[in-house]
């Protein structure tokens, strides 16, 4: 039997995000593609304002034990599942991941506030030009990105735009999770992917999180979406967790 690895988006994006996952899956995995609340099939539903409930909405959607890779806010959001339910979680990869999104005096590797408060604000004021535009962002730096970002943007687009208050709801989590002092907690393996040319989540986080918590890190040539420019290496890292959760 294929074993299921549940997959979480990013922010305003949805489970179609994840297509060249699903293109190239192994067949001894079955990917579970879960959906952020208020976003594509999931968009009636409302997002929460705390990490901690977002965590707990979605575990009810998980199986009882899985191994989980999470890209940017589903990063987060894994995190957030191994430290409230380290028995749910057999390993986690972590795709453009980071503790904390908001830059500060002892955190340079997050957004500057400024930034991200004029990129809110902007997302208030007409949504759906912010969304398409932050789907270009998502392919910003890639070798590839003017052919990956049409390819990117028509998956996104077909599994259809996030409700304003998922948008709204979700950068505040964002805004205001910072996991830095729990992440020692975790004994799960794990696994991180950066781009090395992410504008959204520095790939500086990444390697934060390597020399902080000793996880192994590859950084690929990319953007904020390594998945799209080498699925097979967040498969490679899928395995190698998966083989690592079995021996620890």
């Amino acid at each position: 039997m294929a074993q299921p690895i549940v997959f979480v988006h990013g922010w305003g994006m949805n489970a179609k995000a994840w297509q060249p996952m699903v293109d190239s899956c192994p067949a001894a995995f079955e990917p579970l593609l879960l959906e952020l609340p208020g976003h594509g099939q999931a968009r009636q539903q409302i997002f929460p304002h705390q990490l901690d409930e977002l965590v707990e909405g979605l575990l009810e959607q998980a199986p009882a034990s899985a191994v989980w890779c999470g890209w940017s806010l589903g990063a987060l959001a894994g995190l957030g599942a191994a430290l409230r339910h380290a028995d749910r979680m057999q390993g986690l990869v972590l795709i453009a991941g980071t503790p904390r999104f908001m830059q500060s005096a002892d955190w340079p590797a997050g957004t500057p506030v400024a930034l991200f408060r004029e990129f809110a604000q902007r997302m208030a004021d007409d949504s759906s030009a912010g969304w398409r535009r932050f789907m270009l962002l998502c392919l910003q730096g890639d070798p590839l990105a003017r052919q990956r970002a049409r390819e990117f943007t028509a998956c996104v687009q077909a599994g259809g735009m996030p409700s304003s208050q998922a948008l709204q709801a979700g950068l505040a989590v964002l805004e205001n999770t910072d996991l830095r002092s729990e992440l020692k907690r975790i004994q799960q393996p794990v696994r991180l992917i950066c781009g090395g040319q992410d504008t959204v989540c520095s790939a500086q986080a990444s390697h934060w999180l390597q020399r902080q918590c000793g996880w192994p890190l590859l950084e690929i040539e990319a953007g904020h979406a390594p998945h799209w420019a080498r699925p097979d290496q967040v498969w490679k890292a899928i395995d190698e967790v998966c083989h690592a959760s079995c021996t620890a």
